[in-house]
This record gives C-alpha cells, structure tokens and sequence, in this order.
C-alpha cells in the first residue's frame, strides 16, 4: 500500500489548525491527504478571479510533514456566481425544476459554456500547481455521474445532443424505430424533433445513459490532457461509488486513466458485494493491477467496543490489490454534510479519539510486519467472473440496478469458500486468451457480444470449464429482449435451448446489496438441491437439453421433473448452466459438486464470512464477521506473521485478521491445486 490517506477540506477549517491537523495524520501514519474538490468556489470566488494561495500554503505544509496530495479539479460543485449568472450551466429535472446553491453535481453535461468554465480552472490549477512535488495524482471530478442525486437533465441542451448522439449512431429514423422497437403503442418517430426528455421506455433509456456517459468522460479526458500536458508525471484518476451498474461506462474509463479509484462504504453484510466490488476494480483494464479505494470509512457501532471490523476490512482492500486506502474524512463537519455516512477519522473538537486511535494501531501493525507489499506482483487468480458493461447499463435502466451485484457476490462468494482465488472482468477489456483461468462463470450476463462468444468457445473447446446461469445474453445490443431460444448464439456451447421462463414473485424491496435469504412471507419457489432448501430469488428456466446431460432436475414447481442443471461435452471441455437464480449457499453447493466432478478432489470449507488472498508467498485471512471462526487451513504453513494458526486450523477472532507464508512457491491456484 502506498498511501494511507484521508479526504481533508482546509478551506473549512482556520488555517492555524493545518499544522496541527497535518501532524496527527503523520502521527497516525497518514501519508496523503485528497483535498479540492469541492472548493471551485474558494479557487475562483469571481468569475475570473482566481486564488490558489492558501492551497500552496497548504502544500507547503504538506511537504513539512512528508505528506503526499492527491489534488481533485473541482468540477464536482458550481460556485454560487455561476448558477446565478449563467442558469444554462445548471440541470433541470424533469419537471424543469434546478437545484439551489448548497447542492452537488448540479451541472448540465451538455452545457458548452460549463465546459469552458471547467477547462478555465483546470488550466488555471494546472498552471499554478504544475512544480509542486507534493502533488502525486489528480483525481478528475468527485463520483462522475450523469444522474446523480438530482437526476438526469432533461434541458433543452440535452435533449439536443441526444439527438445529434442518436443521428450519428442510427443514421435514419428508420434504423432507429427498428432498434427501439418504436412500433409498439404507437410510438414511430418520423422526425428527430420529436424525441424529447425524459424518456419513459427503458430501452430508450439505455441509450440515453450511453450517450450522457460518452459525453462526461469526454469532460474528464479533456481535463486529464490539460493535467498531463502541465506535468506528464501526475498520475490521473477518477472515483466512483459502490455499484456494478454505474451509469458511466467504467470499462472505458479504465483504459484511458492511469489507474481507478471506487468509493466503498463497507458493512458486514454487505462484504460478500464489496469484495468482489473491489476484485472488478483489480481487473478493470483487463489484466490485474493496483488501484485505489478513494474513499472508505472507519465505521463505529454502538454494541461493540471501538471499531474492530475496521481492521478486518483494511486487510481484505491491501489483499485485493488497493495501493491507496483513503479514509472520509479526516475531520467532523460542522454543519453536519453526510454525518450519518460515516464517522469521521476526528471528531467536531479535532482532538483524537477512538477511531484515531484504532486506524493509528491498524497502520502499526501493517508496517511491522515488514512487507512490502506493493512489490509482489498481482497475479491472476485461477477462476474468473466475466461481466458485461452493457448489462450494467441494462440493469440500471430496467429498475433493478442491485441484480447484477447480487448474482456476482453470489458466485464469487461460492467459488471463495472452495478455495478459488476470483478475477472480476470487464468482459470489453479481456486483451487475451482465457486458457489460464481453470474455470469461467457468467453470472447474470444479459449480453454477450460476438466477440466474447468466440473466445469462450475456444476456451472451452482448450479444456476450460464454463459456468452460466439464468439470463445468459436475452437481450441484444439496444436492449430489446432477443426473439430466438436462448442462449443465442452459444447454444451449441451449452447444448440445450430455452424457451420457457417464469419469475419467482419477491417483494421488490428485497434486492439490496446483502445476500441474505429474503423473508419465507414472500411468495418465492423453494427448491431441493443436493441437500439444501434453497429459494428461487427472481427467475427459472426451462432447459430443453440437445447434447447436455442434465445434472440436477427441478424438484417442483412449473419446471418439475426438468433440468435445472446441465453439462455440455464441448471440445475438451465443459459448459454448465444453471437454470434458476438461487441462493448463496445452493451455489457453494453446486460448485462443490461440480468442480468434485472435474477435479476428482475434495475442496476447502471456508465460512462466507471469511475472506482469503494470495498475494506472492503470504496469504491474508480476514473474519468479517462478529463471531470467532475456526477452520481448516487449506495452505500449508511455513510461518505465522501475525493472527493464530495451529493444529492445521486457523483461529479468528471477532474481525482478526490472520497472515502466514506458505511452505510452498507462490502459486496463484494453491487454493484448487
């Protein structure tokens, strides 16, 4: 880990606090600070007035304690003199309503003259800040979003270059009624001018989304050229907040940044979500490498004693790859902004406290064991989830924006508890054959392009193992659900076709991130499987087998008597399918019967709530929950770095963390092999 940072504000604070607040986070171990983004108004009070003396003041601070700047260009709120002064730089809902100053994010994204004012301070910052040393990395704008807390803009400036982004892509009316399916209630445009905001079908919606994420990273990219041109050695980045189905295309913004940054408030139960949250990001450009946890939290429950689970969740993000932990924030607001979201690293009277104190004793105990972690190398794992940013999209528009972080904490969640070290994917960044990966799953994968199709074939038909389950690629590149059997055009893949499915009713309310079983009062599917009751969470599939075997069958309900799970013979390998979307623990299940079958070996029983990662010749266990686990270790032991291994058992305590070195060479797939 590079950096252990916090998010600070100067420009809240008297400038005759900095040094003291600069010397405690020195104290503690803090070596960055991410500060600016929220300070336009502090850089230009007037328009064309520009100020950056206090920043270098506070820079010059920052140097005197050693402690590195993660600087962010402001964009992310307009200064009051703007909103007054020029009202088309400003969102409307809608219902044409704009925000009022005191918000965040209230810009339009297709205001030009927003853009040149954003260009202007960028260059400005540039500019002034281009020698100083202590900056390390820009971070471009706070959470990129096109809808945000206020919404999507429905401006007449939208609604313009929505058009123009639909004429360059569909070219006629015609190409552009087929693809919306326009026909149906009557909706046939015969001309451009009659496409307004808002929408109210969710396939136009999808578009909509992609146009407005095309135009803001277009927004940042510029800023990222004015930075680098400044000082080409400034790495770039920009952060987002925990969800797998961001309405800005993430895949994209990998490629074009140095490296990226997410946002993650973390809870117990929802650790199964950020973990794989956090294995997406590792994998973002395709292959694994380091980044960021932009923003995180040091959270304190009021029926336990300090924060422990703190200590828990730091190790899984140093284990995951994250080369910067930052901490929001450093200090208590006084007006209250987000005093629910997290308790800050100090209080409102600026003295240390219980959270100091804990986050101090984590980073000592991080140091002394003496590894430098940054210098061994992420590897891949040796299974891998591949996700769709289009699905992402889908899943956003269509309402149920939580599905897709759902089904991947499920698999990831199951294939952990064997032993399997997951990669999460973009499937638009894979640079390379597959063949490494000892086994493939495509959870939830509404789309998948042509592309992608041929590659999973060649990896199957080379001895690879593929997982898929229920949704596999229903709909097509606009959205529209496809009107062929499923799974379109990997039916041969699978050896079977779909053509019947049916929803497991739910209450709406259940999707969180959480993985738990929702209540037995909703009206949900509860089904036999090798063992277990396990409740159908939103839909099943009827599976009309050609060529697969059917390897567990539906013990009741619409289907019964039919396949639930399959197996195809394909090359030198196999694909399955799941037809049904169920729970956390009937996948683990599945998996194991599975991989039995493949491997011809037993595997590892690791509670969910434990967390594994193999970094080089140590690996990282971590209990995220408040109970003490005990429980094979499925690595041999050389040595104990820190935590409790005896008895071929490690032994975790509430929220304790146990680090060893394995007798063997470093191997990304001990945990399988």
């Amino acid at each position: 880990m590079k950096y252990l940072s916090v998010a600070y504000y100067p420009e809240v604070w008297p400038e005759e606090r900095w040094e003291r607040d600069l010397s405690l986070m020195r104290d503690a171990g803090i070596n960055c600070v991410r500060m600016g983004e929220f300070n336009w108004s502090g850089f230009e009070p007037r328009e064309g007035e520009f100020h950056f003396e206090a920043y270098h003041r506070i820079l010059d601070l920052c140097g005197k304690y050693g402690i590195r700047v993660i600087l962010c260009t402001p964009t992310s709120a307009l200064p009051p003199w703007m909103m007054k002064q020029y009202p088309d730089t400003v969102r409307r809902d809608r219902n044409g309503v704009s925000p009022s100053v005191g918000s965040r994010r209230q810009y339009c994204q297709c205001s030009e003259r927003f853009f040149a004012f954003s260009r202007r301070i960028v260059e400005k910052m540039a500019e002034a800040f281009r020698d100083r040393g202590e900056i390390v990395a820009w971070q471009l704008d706070n959470e990129l979003s096109s809808t945000s807390e206020l919404g999507m803009c429905c401006c007449p400036r939208c609604e313009r270059e929505f058009r123009r982004w639909l004429r360059e892509k569909y070219g006629t009316l015609e190409a552009l009624n087929s693809a919306w399916n326009a026909a149906s209630w009557s909706s046939l445009f015969s001309d451009w001018e009659e496409i307004t905001l808002p929408l109210h079908r969710i396939g136009w919606n999808l578009d909509l989304y992609r146009c407005m994420s095309d135009r803001l990273l277009g927004f940042i990219l510029e800023h990222r050229d004015i930075l680098k041109r400044a000082n080409p050695a400034w790495r770039i980045t920009t952060n987002t907040w925990t969800s797998f189905s961001a309405d800005i295309d993430i895949a994209r913004g990998a490629r074009e940044l140095d490296y990226y940054s997410c946002d993650s408030y973390v809870s117990d139960p929802a650790i199964a979500f950020m973990r794989s949250f956090w294995d997406l990001y590792r994998n973002l450009k395709g292959v694994p490498a380091p980044f960021a946890v932009g923003e995180t939290a040091v959270q304190q429950y009021p029926f336990r004693s300090g924060c422990p689970e703190a200590k828990a969740w730091f190790w899984e993000m140093v284990g995951r790859g994250a080369e910067t932990i930052g901490y929001f924030r450093w200090r208590q607001s006084v007006m209250g902004e987000e005093e629910l979201l997290s308790p800050s690293i100090v209080p409102w009277s600026g003295e240390p406290g219980i959270i100091y104190r804990n986050l101090k004793q984590i980073k000592e105990e991080y140091d002394a064991l003496g590894i430098d972690w940054d210098a061994i190398p992420l590897k891949r794992g040796d299974a891998a989830i591949l996700v769709d940013m289009e699905t992402a999209f889908l899943h956003r528009v269509d309402g149920d924006s939580q599905r897709l972080g759902i089904a991947i904490g499920t698999v990831n969640s199951a294939l952990s508890a064997l032993g399997f070290q997951v990669d999460v994917i973009p499937m638009e960044n894979v640079t390379d054959d597959l063949s490494s990966y000892r086994l493939i799953a495509l959870p939830t994968v509404e789309h998948v392009p042509s592309g992608m199709q041929r590659l999973l074939k060649d990896y199957v038909r080379g001895g690879g193992l593929l997982f898929a389950e229920h949704r596999l690629n229903i709909k097509d590149e606009f959205g529209k659900y496809r009107s062929v059997a499923g799974p379109e055009g990997m039916r041969d893949l699978f050896g079977l076709e779909i053509h019947d499915v049916a929803p497991s009713f739910r209450e709406r309310a259940y999707w969180a991130v959480t993985l738990d079983i929702p209540p037995r009062g909703n009206t949900l599917l509860s089904l036999e499987i090798l063992g277990g009751r396990s409740l159908v969470r939103s839909r099943l599939e009827r599976l009309e087998l050609r060529t697969a075997d059917s390897l567990l069958e539906y013990s009741e309900g619409c289907f019964e008597g039919g396949a639930l799970l399959s197996e195809n013979a394909f090359g030198s390998g196999f694909a399955w399918y799941l037809g049904a979307d169920v729970d956390l623990e009937a996948h683990e299940r599945i998996f194991r019967f599975l991989c039995g079958r493949r491997f011809g070996r037993s595997f590892p029983h690791l509670p969910f709530a434990v967390g594994r990662m193999v970094r080089g010749d140590f690996v990282i266990y971590t209990n995220c929950s408040p109970e003490a686990l005990s429980f094979d270790a499925p690595d041999r032991v050389k040595e104990v770095l820190t935590g409790s291994c005896s008895g071929g058992k490690i032994h975790l305590k509430e929220h304790d963390v146990c680090v060893i070195r394995r007798e063997s060479p470093a191997s990304a797939n001990e945990g399988i092999g």
